[in-house]
């Protein structure tokens, strides 16, 4: 076999070996079979001395074999405050990664761990690459000499500062440190900024916000052309754009909400609806390679914290010229759908178009006013609108029933917090018929500017759902036995169908949470791509995101590549907007996995504060996971914290089937779904969890 050999891919090598795994062969029996030249043998030794000192391709009696048939895997470690990990893949279970077996292993580590005998546990091999850049903690420097507390404590007595000295007067100080090398089991930093006092209110949600790289300032060349943004639109660009500032044009979103990105409006056509979603029109204000544009697209995404907002684009932006302000005209991209009683869309038009949003609505008045119309008498101008929309909303949700999107009607948590950042309670986030009304119009705007871009074969960016792993479909079913419930059909082959079915069958029963939770957990991740394969979980065919173009950039590249190809008709430089769509695919998902990650830091940061005035309170709770360590318990305010199994009277281990902890001596288990009354007996902010304890039921005397 006759190969053009420059630099041998190292997918090459490793596609041969798993293409002849029945017939291994050795390096020189390779050598022969891709024909290579004596200058060619030393890049391919080279190739193979680096996949066998990363284990990606292993050595045994002179042959060649892939480093996962031998149990080697290597990924990102994702780790825990409580002193464990995961690596996590896209189509392959998770490997955990014990405490014990952590040493020197930092979170986002790239290492290589081997999985333990009929165990889903790795045990830490090599560490491949470096990914820790910031630590964030305290200085204490009343007394000399001066320590530094890292907020994550898996650093604890392992980080050097080189200029400690040089800061003065930065006593109980939080500080940002950047990590230099690491060297003899030590973590060598110098001090590259100080955050403020720790103490200070809205210090400790900056803190974890900085040191997950989240982008909190804006740089000098964004500052300096802020002054550029115009207040309002001019009368030369509403040019060539379809004028619909006379339609009954509104806004539904939070109370709180100053992004206003989409716009509704809705007529009857005969039996049929003419929806009409406005989008704002950020591309004309973002221009591509502007500093506003640079900025954003390293941003990638919005970040939505308890206090506050940061931005993917500056607040003159995404508050003023790019926010659809009641009674302001604006820009936008308007797509207008026909659609019938069976919530198909049968005829569209996109169109550039200058609007003026008449009213300013907000979830919960509408939820009351479709429930009682003299509720709200500001919004009686609008109702006849609501019910038209309300109504076609449903329509276009059984359309979606029936295509197979999962509805996982999860639980949201809301924190709320006094004017000094402190948590004063945690609720559930109400969700009504107006939230559902606005996802099923976005979800169908989406739906058709895809189609638009697939059909039409043009450079786009789609949102992506792949179909679960079988293996996790398999494990899911036996789960969903256990609770009496059957997923019927092949693994391999699995219909969003099914799955919506099951937790249709559910929904009402106490088993419901547990089995969405779960159900969640074993499915893939949406991420972002340029090639479409359909969004498993909607049941959609081809699928993007477009309708939030001000907080997420993935929207504002598929405005661009619809002006250019659909608007303007410019088909040149495919190529090129291919190749930006698949690097921006892979850099918008990091930067979205990046901002939910801090946010969920956030959370469970303030979560914890909270909590550490609840110490002794007795809660019931559901049995959310189980691992060899314990259980966590969630409350029904969302809570979750740790019942470790050593708190727990008996012997507990794993169940083979990983959903519950059993005591065979005492026939006692826990397992996941199980109602429990728990005690809190610890809280951290600093380490961000909870500890819980069972509370044991007192056993009732005699009646005499």
């Amino acid at each position: 076999m006759e190969v053009e050999y420059d630099s041998m891919e190292k997918n090459l090598i490793i596609n041969g070996i798993k293409d002849h795994k029945n017939n291994p062969k050795t390096v020189f029996e390779w050598i022969s079979f891709f024909g290579l030249s004596s200058e060619e043998k030393k890049d391919f030794i080279q190739t193979i001395d680096t996949l066998v000192e990363n284990y990606e391709v292993i050595l045994k009696d002179n042959r060649l074999y892939l480093g996962e048939w031998e149990g080697y895997f290597h990924g990102k470690i994702r780790t825990n405050r409580r002193g464990f990990g995961f690596i996590d893949f896209e189509e392959k279970p998770s490997i955990y990664v014990s405490k014990d077996n952590l040493k020197n292993v930092y979170d986002q580590d790239t290492i290589v761990v081997q999985l333990l005998p009929d165990s889903d546990e790795g045990k830490v091999i090599k560490v491949l690459e470096r990914n820790l850049k910031r630590i964030v903690g305290v200085v204490l420097s009343r007394r000399k000499p001066a320590k530094f507390i890292a907020d994550n404590l898996m650093y604890e007595n392992q980080i050097r500062i080189s200029n400690l000295d040089d800061f003065k007067n930065i006593h109980r100080h939080k500080v940002l440190l950047e990590v230099q090398s690491f060297e003899s089991g030590y973590i060598l930093c110098e001090i590259k900024e100080v955050l403020g006092h720790a103490d200070d209110p809205g210090v400790d949600i900056l803190s974890v916000l900085i040191e997950n790289e989240i982008r909190v300032e804006w740089p000098k060349d964004v500052k300096d052309a802020i002054d550029s943004i115009p207040l309002k639109v001019s009368k030369k660009d509403m040019q060539n754009r379809l004028d619909l500032r006379d339609d009954l044009i509104f806004t539904i979103d939070g109370a709180d909400a100053k992004d206003l990105d989409d716009a509704v409006s809705i007529t009857k056509k005969g039996d049929n609806y003419v929806l009409s979603v406005h989008i704002i029109d950020v591309d004309h204000y973002v221009r591509k390679d502007s500093v506003f544009d640079i900025e954003a697209s390293k941003r990638g995404t919005s970040v939505y914290v308890i206090d506050r907002v940061v931005s993917m684009l500056p607040p003159q932006l995404s508050n003023g010229i790019c926010s659809l302000n009641p009674n302001e005209d604006r820009l936008a991209i308007s797509t207008i759908m026909e659609i019938n009683k069976n919530g198909n869309v049968v005829s569209y038009d996109i169109k550039p178009t200058v609007i003026n949003n008449k009213q300013r609505l907000t979830y919960e008045m509408v939820n009351m006013v479709l429930k009682d119309k003299n509720s709200v008498p500001e919004y009686s101008n609008v109702y006849d609108s609501l019910i038209m929309m309300e109504a076609l909303s449903e329509i276009l949700q059984q359309r979606r029933n029936k295509l197979g999107a999962i509805d996982f009607d999860k639980d949201e948590a809301d924190l709320q917090v006094d004017k000094d950042g402190f948590v004063v309670d945690i609720k559930l986030k109400e969700r009504g018929v107006s939230e559902k009304i606005i996802e099923n119009f976005m979800v169908t705007t989406n739906e058709v500017i895809s189609r638009l871009m697939a059909w039409s074969e043009w450079p786009a960016l789609y949102r992506v759902h792949e179909k679960p792993d079988a293996a996790k479909m398999r494990d899911f079913a036996g789960f969903a036995q256990i609770l009496g419930y059957k997923l019927k059909g092949n693994m391999d082959e699995i219909h969003p169908h099914q799955l919506q079915k099951l937790l249709s069958e559910s929904k009402g029963s106490e088993n419901h949470f547990v089995l969405t939770l779960q159900l969640l957990r074993s499915m893939q991740k949406a991420r972002y791509d340029h090639n479409n394969i359909g969004h498993f979980g909607l049941g959609s065919l081809e699928y993007s995101h477009f309708t939030s173009p001000i907080r997420r950039y993935p929207d504002l590249l598929l405005h661009r590549m619809v002006k250019k190809y659909f608007f303007n008709n410019n088909f040149s430089g495919i190529d090129q907007d291919l190749e930006l769509m698949a690097k921006m695919g892979k850099q918008t998902s990091e930067a979205e996995r990046k901002a939910i990650f801090a946010e969920r830091e956030v959370n469970d940061m303030k979560t914890a504060e909270y909590m550490e005035g609840k110490i002794n309170e007795v809660y019931a709770g559901v049995i959310s996971s189980v691992h060899k360590f314990g259980m966590f318990v969630q409350l029904p305010n969302l809570v979750e914290g740790l019942v470790r199994v050593d708190s727990m009277d008996g012997y507990y281990t794993l169940n083979p089937s990983g959903f519950a902890l059993e005591d065979k001596a005492n026939k006692v288990s826990y397992k996941i779904g199980q109602k429990v009354k728990v005690v809190v007996v610890g809280a951290s902010k600093q380490a961000r969890n909870v500890d819980f304890e069972i509370v044991k039921e007192k056993k009732r005397g005699r009646k005499k």
